[in-house]
């Protein structure tokens, strides 16, 4: 539990979304303390530009964050996000500079975020987003399972491209079962995919650690092997195979990103 004494001890564990949403959420994750911050108060404002910069910040560039309105329609309302700040002059002067902060502003500053919304099946949350952007040092994975053990969720679906970093940490929660292998109702088809997997709270405190051996693939998905996803799409609506990503998400080979794939035939 290493991670989870660094961020009491460095980070401010924060709550952004509609206070009627609190009293269904777990306020006290393996024991930390929460800050809540309502995103309808003026005095807000500065954090929740601030998030929204965070967002882009995940993609490269702060100016390619979601829209405010999708952030708070779509994510503060209905849902929360949920992350680690620090204060803004305990910055990292690199990370500093990144974002576009007021100079007179010396509140709290997004360094991680995770939305999920829920649906209508009880239990079931779909991801919106997560991103970090101190690197190296895990706090994808402890961001994303805090918002987990928070919303209290049994079991997620998400949205991922095959390209974006991120599948590793999603593969160090669970294996993802494929519910499209190319998502022709995303602007990026061929390389979105979603996917699939219940929640074990009291096991997420293990995904903490990493997964310490790896299974062996059917087979390693490139990237970008349009053909292949194609083969597996049909699979999966003909319902003669059920396909997962498993640990460690992703595998670089001679520059190429790779998937390893296990396959279950039905």
């Amino acid at each position: 539990m290493s991670l989870i004494n660094e961020i009491k001890s460095n980070y401010v564990l924060y709550i952004l979304g509609s206070q009627e949403n609190m009293e269904n959420f777990e306020m006290s994750p393996f024991g930390l303390p929460v800050r809540y911050i309502n995103p309808l108060l003026t005095s807000n404002k500065t954090f929740t530009d601030l998030l929204v910069q965070l967002d882009g910040l995940s993609y490269g560039d702060k100016n390619l964050g979601m829209e405010k309105w999708v952030a708070l329609d779509c994510g503060m309302l209905p849902s929360a996000f949920i992350g680690l700040a620090k204060k803004a002059d305990s910055l990292d002067s690199k990370i500093k500079e990144e974002f576009s902060i007021p100079k007179d502003y010396s509140g709290l500053v997004p360094i991680t975020m995770y939305c999920a919304i829920p649906s209508t099946k009880k239990g079931l949350w779909i991801s919106h987003s997560l991103a970090a952007i101190e690197q190296g040092k895990g706090l994808g994975l402890v961001t994303k399972i805090l918002g987990l053990k928070i919303f209290q969720a049994k079991e997620l679906i998400g949205i991922a491209q095959y390209n974006n970093k991120s599948v590793k940490i999603h593969t160090k929660i669970s294996h993802l079962k494929i519910l499209s292998a190319i998502t022709s109702a995303h602007s990026i088809p061929e390389m979105t995919f979603v996917y699939q997997h219940k929640v074990d709270q009291d096991n997420l405190e293990n995904a903490l650690k990493g997964n310490p051996c790896f299974e062996q693939p059917s087979c390693l998905l490139n990237a970008n092997d349009l053909e292949t996803k194609q083969k597996m799409q049909e699979e999966i609506e003909q319902k003669t195979a059920e396909f997962y990503i498993i640990p460690p998400g992703q595998v670089i080979k001679d520059g190429e990103i790779y998937i390893p794939i296990l396959k279950e035939e039905k």
